[in-house]
Formats: C-alpha cells, structure tokens, sequence
C-alpha cells in the first residue's frame, strides 16, 4: 500500500510466508512515512525454520525530523543442535550537537562452548564526550576467559582514561592482568599503570607498577619492576624514583638480581640529588658470580657545592682460583683553589703456592693549587 499526497507519503508492505511439513515460515513487515521533512521506517523480519531449527528476528526503526535522528536495531539468531544464539541491540540518537549510542551484543555457541558478551555505550555533547566499552569473552574445555573494560571520559580540556584487561588461559595457565588509568586537566597529568603476568608449568611472574605525575613544572615518577622465573631460576627486582620540581631533582634507583645453580647475584643502588647549585651522587656495586668465583664491590660518591668538590671511590675486586685481590681507594677534594688526593692501592697476585706478588702502593698528597 503506498499513498502520496502534498508532500506525504506513506508505505506499507507486508509478506508472510508459511510452507509445511519440513516447515519454514517468513513474516516480513516495512512501513515507510516521510512528511515536510520527517521520516520514518520501521522493517520487521521474521524467518523460522525447523527440524535443524533455525529462528531469525530482525527488527529496524529509524525515525528523522528537524535536526533529529533515532535508530534502534534488534537483531536475534538462534540455530539449534549444535546450538548457536546471538542477540544484537544498537540503538542512536542524534540532536542538536548531541549524539547518544547503545550497542549490545551477546554470542553463544555450545558443546566446544563460545560466550562472547560486548556492551558500548557513547555519549557526546557538546565539548563532553563519555564511552564505556565492556568486552568478555570465554572459552570452554581448553579454556580461556578475557574480560576488558574501558571508560573515557572527555569535557573542557579534562580528559580521564581507564582500563582494565584481564585475561586468564588454564591447562598450561596463564594469567594477565592490567590497569591503567589517565588523567588530564589544566596543565596536570597522572598516570598508574599495573601489570601482573603469571605463567605456570616452567613458572614465570611479572609484576610491573609505573605512577607518572605532571603539574606546573613538577614532575613525579615511581616504578617498581618485579620479575621471577623458576626452576633454572631468576629473580629480578628494580625499583626507580624519580622526582623534578623547579630546579630541584631527586633520582633513587635499585636494582637486584639474582640467578641461581652457577649463581650470580647483582646489586646496584644509584641516588641522585640536585638542588640550587648542590649535587650529591651515590653509587654502590656488588657483583658476585659463584663457582670460578668473582666479586666485585665498587662504591662511588661525589658532592658538588658552591666551588667544593668531594669525591670518595672504592674499589675491591676479588677472583678466585688463579686468585686476583685488588683493593682501591681514592679521594679527592677541592674547595676554594685547594685540592687534597688520597690514594690507596692494594694489589695481591697469587699463581701458584710457590708465586706470590704482594704489592703496596699508598699515596697522600694536598696541596695549594
């Protein structure tokens, strides 16, 4: 049926269909309407089948006028036996610089087994925009499991960001987690990020923290870095801080590592401090390695300030086997046109029970320069 008069017109059509025994049926429905700028169409579907089984809804309305836009969307699928069902709903409005979007969806499949589920939801108006994203998904007998949520939020230069990822695989196991959240506003920035990643079996474990701050010309960052390994086994640890404000900065860094059976083990510490003119800097070292055995410990640390200079470093290396010892220190400092050195050496050389070298060295100097 269609009717048109003085800028209307209107549609209508319907179908159905009905065939027995094997049985299929359709129901198909649309009507149109468009009037001095208004439109609107509806369109509805309708499909079953039988035996396999197979049902089909679709239904589509889309509704414009002045500016104005409305669509909603449904869509549903089932096929039986192997079984099969999806479910997909979107509906979006749009008005006046305003824009609105709903989406569902949802996926099932059976006996190997599939759940699929994913809803998103955008708002916009104005200079505001909101999306919340939310996926999961599983996944039977060899099994898996993923779960992501994500929400922005954006108005008036504000942005925020978060994220959250977890994804979990079983039989040889896995599992990963990560959050991580922004945030944006007048000048200001912060960021924290999370990972944690496990893996079983020959076994690993990560776990990574960063926490980033920006504001006016201060600048904060703390990371810590974990990560363990088994069997063979390694273990590292690393943690940074480091701070910016002005002209002031401040820097720790650590690091551990340790790895077994032929054995090495790591430490290195590092903190830097500067802050109107001063400077102070410290460094210690220790290096061990097992078996053939070495080890090595070195400590440095330097401060400047206002024309005076210090600097103290330590040195100790110790070999074993062919034996090698080594033993060094130095100082030195200057301040105001003077400048004082120390240093100290020790040697100690051993080849054989029959072969020895000692050897002393110290000296110690200062004078005006």
């Amino acid at each position: 049926r269609v009717t048109v008069s003085d800028g209307y017109m209107s549609k209508v059509s319907i179908t159905r269909v009905t065939v027995s025994d094997g049985y299929m049926s359709t129901v198909s429905i649309t009507r149109v309407t468009v009037s001095d700028g208004y439109m609107s169409n509806v369109s509805i579907t309708w499909v079953t089948l039988s035996d396999g089984y197979m049902s089909k809804v679709s239904i589509i309305r889309v509704t414009v006028s002045d500016g104005y836009m409305s669509k909603v969307s449904i869509t549903r699928v089932t096929v039986s036996d192997g079984y099969m069902s999806k479910l997909s709903i979107t509906r979006v409005t749009v008005s006046d610089g305003y824009m609105s979007k709903f989406s569902i969806t949802r996926v099932t499949v059976a006996d190997g087994y599939m759940s699929k589920v994913s809803i998103t939801r955008v708002t916009v108006s104005g200079g505001y925009m909101s999306k919340l994203s939310i996926t999961r998904v599983t996944v039977a007998d060899g099994y898996m499991s993923k779960v992501s949520i994500i929400r922005v939020t954006v108005s008036d230069g504000y942005m925020s960001k978060v994220s959250i990822i977890r994804v979990t695989v079983s039989g040889g196991y896995m599992s990963k987690l990560s959050i991580t959240r922004v945030t944006v506003a007048d000048g200001y920035m912060s960021k924290v990020s999370i990972i944690r990643v496990t893996v079983s079996g020959g076994y690993m474990s990560k776990l990574s923290i960063t926490r980033v701050t920006v504001a006016d010309g201060y600048m904060s960052k703390f990371s810590i870095t974990r990560v363990t390994v088994a069997d063979g086994y390694m273990s590292k640890v690393s943690i940074t801080r480091v701070t910016v404000s002005g002209g002031d900065m401040s820097k720790v860094s650590i690091t551990w590592v340790t790895v077994a059976d032929g054995y090495m083990s790591k430490v290195s510490i590092t903190r830097v401090t500067v802050s109107d003119g001063y400077m102070s800097k410290l460094i210690i070292t220790r290096v061990t390695v097992a078996d053939g055995y070495m080890s090595k410990v070195s400590i440095i640390r330097v401060t400047v300030s206002d024309g005076y200079m210090s600097k103290v470093s330590i040195t100790r290396v110790t070999v074993s086997g062919g034996y090698m010892s080594k033993v060094s220190i130095t100082r030195v400092t200057v301040s105001d046109g003077y400048m004082s050195l120390a240093n100290f050496n020790w040697v100690s050389n051993i080849h054989d029970i029959t072969n020895e070298r000692f050897t002393l060295t110290e000296i110690n100097t200062s004078k005006y320069i």
